[in-house]
């Protein structure tokens, strides 16, 4: 649901968003693990965020 939009108009790679989605739910069930958070999902889509905008910028720079 998150990534959908993300893809749909070709602003990012399908592979990088599923990496991305990946690496942002592994970090949310290890903060789950080691920390008290009330907001799974809440918690999930700031990290997917973040990841999301380090990548954008990532590009730009290169360019």
């Amino acid at each position: 649901m998150h990534s959908k939009p993300l893809t749909k108009y070709g602003s990012f790679e399908r592979a990088d968003v599923e990496h991305a989605g990946y690496e942002a739910l592994r970090a949310s069930v290890m903060a789950m693990k080691s920390k008290r958070i009330k907001n799974l999902a809440g918690y999930y889509n700031g990290t997917l965020d973040r990841l999301v905008s380090e990548e954008s910028e990532r590009v730009l720079a290169e360019m």
